[in-house]
């Protein structure tokens, strides 16, 4: 792709006077390229202000941007620690009166913008310093749209915004009576939020001033104004038009048009030419890119056209054009237009009215599309009020940009419109109307599949095994595997039921008699004794055990083990940490006649936690809340007049911190001195810093000293006291260094050299060494101008030129001593000026019939010249000149009389 930067202005590298467009063609390389960055790379390299310079109260941080007469820095403001953009003018046009009154001009343009203007660069300040002149501006976050358009990350559909907040701000500087007067994608910011705003009014003036720009683009300007024409502000309407052409179409599309142009090895004068040919205009814009919707085409072809009467006559109009372009409004509201239908040759037409990233385009519904070469057809579409608002947006699929001959450039637009409801059309002629076609269930039934009968393979097998020989002679049919099982059963359960064994008698012998015997106790049945009351022991034991830790005294709650770590956070004071534990604990469940108290105690800490939250965002009427709510719970009371007790510390430490700021700020010491020891108290009760009253009061004593340090340092400073004024800018600087002990130092040592220089001027004219005391007081007037010491600065000059008058005079340069003689009486009226000069103006008479007898001999009248000069000897005698200037002319006489008395050949 072309380097973007061979395309820049022209100007005459003799001076400020722009080249004429007629001589740039004729001869292109008569006229050096000097906009923007061209204009840079023409000059010497500067390497611009090293990162950490300070300006003021400003520090450089890096270069971000270089003009034709400026370097741009990002830098920090360190008193209201802010980014802000420092333009420097750059330091080889420092000494050229006219770049730095351009440089000026800029600023003030800038100072009519009102702050509150969004779409244009508001300035802070203009500094002259040591280093120069520095423009400090605000810095905005984004991305030069020259840079955008060269890495093709915009394109027409991001147009509608950028244009509408360009012209915006073009429409601000128009109501301020400003001209830009160099639009360019180089001198517009693209905003983090899409907008825009216009930079670099380098080129501004007022509007009515017709005078020649330091710099100017050909290829973004105007007819009128290349042809040095009267011009008013729609020259910058014409440039942005350009610019969002260049933008919609795409600068491969562009620059492919303007092909010659571009690869001229003289573009500027190239583009000078095609800008000055009144017939010669842009290509439809839907010529170059089939995608720009036709109305937004019709917007940028009336700002680019170069008849003055087509094109638009003010912002606003362009404003109004947009917004009736994005709110679908065409002339009057609820108009019906007709829309034709037409695909593009070679390719198939998109139906649709939303675009592609859109849900209504992404779902299941294909697009509506139509074959090559089918006939056009031509719809109604609805209202412009019901139309769909990616439509009046200018949706990209809705229209395609077709040429064809007989028709006119409005009417090759063709817009392809379909029902946000269509679905995929079907192949055919677009005559027959579209259908959609839907297949649905119908009497379907089901079916409920049988299970097999079919026994498992080997049933018999089973059979076989299983009984063994008993079945081994049976028939069991190998298809009835399941009949043979149950049979089997049968079998079985018939044999089981068989008649019992016949009963057999039996003879029982007679007991044999009965001795009673009484047996000693064994020791056996104390020792089943005892087992059985060591298990009715263990028993109880186990059962009382039980519903101790169950349901009694010694229930294990498992609120209680989180409720104790919250309390630890409590007391650590990590009070975001415990509150989150007592919601653990108040949301975990538990069990028994306990858990009802645990989940109290759980909320009266929650209670607790919440108000001191607030008590350290000294919400005291919130913490009397909570302290009342958790004092009704009745679990902590100890804790609740703890927290109590210190928020009223705390509101009471508050109260007399703000008395006391509000008696300083009064600057009654006294007041806030005695408050000091009661403060600390409170406060560290409530844990609060108890010095913290006493440190503001120390820092406003300070304070209050360094003010009035330097209030007596500028006193004495206006008095000429010097030493009294370092004195206090010192002691202003033991208690703080700051830009104002800086500025007062720095004010000292200038009026301190100021002086100095004053005094050496006069001496030299108490010597009369005037061309020394010319020096001086210019100096000092460098340090600080002053009507006292111009007025001695002219009077030394005039006397200085006194003195060369004298010496041209002997050296009989009488007309140039003339000249020096009415310059010295311009500066000054001296009474030594003025003698000389009456004493002298017969002479000077003479000179000039001298010089007039010299003209009289280049045309041949020697006669007259002799004349002339007799006369003028005369009168220099009659002045009393004596020395060269008399004894030239007496030559020149003589040999003039030698001359007329010789006879010719």
């Amino acid at each position: 792709m072309n380097d973007p930067r061979d395309d820049m202005p022209r100007v005459d590298p003799g001076g400020d006077k722009p080249l004429d467009a007629s001589a740039a063609r004729r001869e292109p390389s008569l006229a050096p390229a000097v906009d923007g960055e061209t204009a840079a790379r023409a000059q010497p390299f500067y390497p611009g202000l090293p990162s950490g310079t300070g300006i003021g109260k400003y520090r450089i941080l890096e270069r971000i941007r270089t003009y034709h007469n400026a370097v741009v820095y990002k830098a920090r403001d360190l008193m209201l620690d802010r980014l802000v953009a420092v333009k420097q003018m750059s330091p080889g046009l420092i000494d050229n009166p006219v770049a730095c009154g351009n440089f000026r001009r800029e600023a003030q343009l800038l100072a009519r913008i009102p702050k509150d203007a969004r779409h244009i660069v508001n300035i802070h300040e203009l500094i002259e310093d040591e280093a120069g002149l520095f423009i400090v501006e605000e810095f905005v976050h984004g991305h030069w749209l020259e840079s955008l358009i060269f890495k093709r990350l915009v394109d027409y559909r991001h147009a509608y915004r950028l244009l509408k907040t360009a012209a915006m701000g073009l429409r601000t500087l128009h109501a301020h009576m400003i001209v830009h007067r160099d639009i360019h994608p180089g001198n517009i910011i693209v905003t983090r939020g899409g907008g825009a705003k216009i930079a670099n009014l380098a080129s501004a003036a007022h509007e009515g001033d017709l005078s020649a720009p330091p710099v100017i683009t050909p290829r973004y300007a105007a007819p009128e104004m290349l042809l040095e024409k009267r011009y008013d502000n729609r020259v910058d309407i014409y440039a942005l038009g350009l610019v969002f052409y260049e933008l919609c179409v795409g600068r491969a599309a562009f620059e492919k048009h303007f092909a010659e142009i571009v690869a001229s090895p003289f573009p500027v004068g190239r583009w000078i030419d095609w800008q000055t040919d009144l017939a010669a205009a842009l290509p439809h814009p839907g010529a170059l890119n089939a995608l720009i919707p036709p109305r937004l085409a019709g917007i940028l072809q009336r700002m680019t056209a170069k008849d003055l009467a087509q094109r638009y006559t003010t912002v606003d109009e362009i404003l109004d054009d947009v917004a009736a372009l994005l709110t679908g409004r065409d002339g009057s509201t609820g108009r019906h237009r007709e829309i034709e239908v037409e695909p593009g040759p070679g390719r198939a037409t998109t139906q649709s009215l939303f675009p592609a990233s859109s849900p209504e385009n992404q779902g299941s519904f294909p697009l509506a599309t139509r074959a090559p070469g089918s006939p056009t057809r031509t719809i109604r579409a609805v209202s412009e009020a019901a139309e769909s608002p990616n439509e009046r947006m200018g949706d990209t699929r809705s229209w395609e940009y077709r040429e064809e001959a007989g028709r006119t450039d409005a009417e090759s637009f063709t817009t392809h419109a379909a029902p946000y409801y269509s679905k995929a059309e079907p192949p055919g002629p677009c005559d027959r109307p579209f259908e959609q076609y839907y297949t649905l269930p119908s009497d379907i039934r089901r079916r409920r599949r049988r299970p097999r009968r079919n026994p498992p393979y080997g049933a018999t097998r089973y059979g076989e095994q299983r009984h063994g020989a008993d079945y081994a002679g049976r028939d069991v049919h190998a298809g009835a595997g399941h009949r043979g099982r149950a049979a089997e059963g049968r079998f079985e359960r018939s044999r089981e039921a068989r008649s019992p064994r016949p009963i057999v008698s039996v003879a029982i012998p007679a007991p044999p008699p009965v001795k009673e015997v009484h047996k000693k106790h064994s020791p056996r049945i104390l020792l089943w004794t005892l087992g059985v009351f060591l298990f009715l022991a263990a028993g109880l034991a186990g059962g009382g055990a039980i519903w101790y830790y169950q349901y009694g005294p010694g229930l294990h709650n498992p609120i209680e083990a989180i409720l104790d770590r919250g309390i630890a956070e409590y007391e650590a004071g990590n009070y975001s940490a415990a509150e989150a534990v007592f919601e653990e604990a108040r949301r975990t469940k538990a069990k028994g006649q306990t858990a009802p108290v645990w989940r109290e105690r759980a909320r009266f800490w929650l209670d607790m936690v919440h108000a001191q939250i607030a008590l350290e965002n000294n919400k005291f009427e919130t913490v009397q809340s909570l302290l009342r709510d958790a004092q009704k719970r009745g679990v902590n009371p100890a804790k609740v007049d703890e927290l109590q007790q210190k928020a009223w510390q705390k509101r009471d430490a508050l109260r007399l911190a703000e008395e006391g700021m509000d008696e300083l700020a009064q600057g009654n010491l006294p007041a806030v001195e005695a408050k000091l020891d009661e403060y600390a108290e409170k406060a560290a009760a409530a844990g609060m810093d108890p010095e913290k009253l006493k440190d503001s009061l120390s820092s406003t004593k300070k304070d209050m000293k360094y003010r009035e340090f330097l209030k007596k340092g500028h006193e004495a400073l206006r008095q000429g006291e010097f030493l009294e004024a370092i004195t206090a800018c010192e002691k202003a600087e033991e208690l703080q260094i700051t830009v104002a002990t800086r500025e007062l130092r720095r004010a000292i040592e200038s009026a301190q050299s100021r002086k100095q220089w004053v005094d050496k001027g006069d001496q030299a004219m108490v010597d009369r060494d005037f061309a020394e005391a010319e020096r001086c007081y210019n100096r000092a007037i460098s340090i600080l101008p002053g009507v006292e010491l111009e007025r001695k600065s002219r009077l030394a000059r005039a006397y200085v030129l006194i003195d060369e008058a004298n010496e041209t005079i002997r050296d009989g340069d009488l007309l140039e001593a003339e000249k020096k003689l009415k310059s010295s009486l311009w500066n000054a009226p001296t009474p030594e000026g003025q003698t000389r000069y009456t004493r002298m103006t017969p002479a000077f008479d003479a000179a000039r019939l001298a010089r007039r007898a010299e003209l009289a001999l280049e045309t041949g009248n020697r006669e007259e010249a002799i004349r002339l000069f007799e006369e003028a000897i005369r009168g220099l005698e009659g002045a009393g000149i004596t020395g060269k200037a008399i004894e030239q002319v007496r030559k020149k006489l003589e040999s003039q009389t030698k001359a007329a008395t010789q006879p010719h050949d």
